[in-house]
């Protein structure tokens, strides 16, 4: 139960500093370079891969090793909240180091063509549809097993506010990849 702590502070301080990553992006993309140096990007990306990496090693010890079979399910639809959070976990750390090359691989073929780059952008895309989809089914999760969420209606109403938080960041995200590389490259 430690571990499971653990790692939900973890996860959390993992979205806080992913939010404040797209933010700084968003930012940058926005004012055209002037609002946040890339250093400032470069060093809040470390600090969420170093987060990503620690949350994914005590995941995969926490499932392979730890897991109790015996654990009664607590609330509905947790089967299915449960594999969306790891299939969308998998597939977020596919596509994040597709994403971590993005910038190079457009600027490197910028005279591609348009199906190039849309394919990038459809990667991009993809990945932060991974990554808002996991905080999503993940966040409340979190908050229960730290103790700080103990009734249903609660981490309902958590659910629904996360959701749209989720969905303002995911268009906040779109922006920054087609308005941000198009400026970037053209096109």
């Amino acid at each position: 139960m430690i571990l499971k702590k653990g790692n939900a502070v973890i996860a959390l301080l993992l979205i806080t500093a992913c939010l404040t990553h797209v933010v700084a992006e968003f930012v940058f993309v926005i004012s055209k370079g002037k609002g946040v140096s890339t250093d400032s990007i470069g060093f809040l990306a470390g600090i969420v891969m170093t987060l990503a990496m620690t949350h994914v090693l005590v995941s995969i010890l926490i499932i392979t090793v730890f897991h109790d079979n015996k654990v009664k399910i607590l609330y509905p639809r947790s089967n299915v909240r449960t594999i969306l959070q790891r299939v969308s976990g998998v597939l977020m750390l596919f596509f994040l180091f597709l994403h971590m090359h993005t910038s190079a691989r457009l600027i490197a073929h910028a005279d591609a063509g348009t199906g190039y780059k849309l394919l990038n952008y459809m990667i991009m895309a993809f990945f932060f549809a991974m990554v808002f989809l996991h905080i999503s089914v993940s966040f409340s999760g979190a908050l229960v097993t730290l103790g700080a969420v103990e009734s249903m209606q609660k981490k309902r109403m958590i659910d629904r506010i996360v959701w749209v938080i989720a969905g303002l960041f995911f268009l906040a995200s779109a922006v920054i990849v087609i308005y941000g590389y198009c400026s970037m490259i053209g096109g």
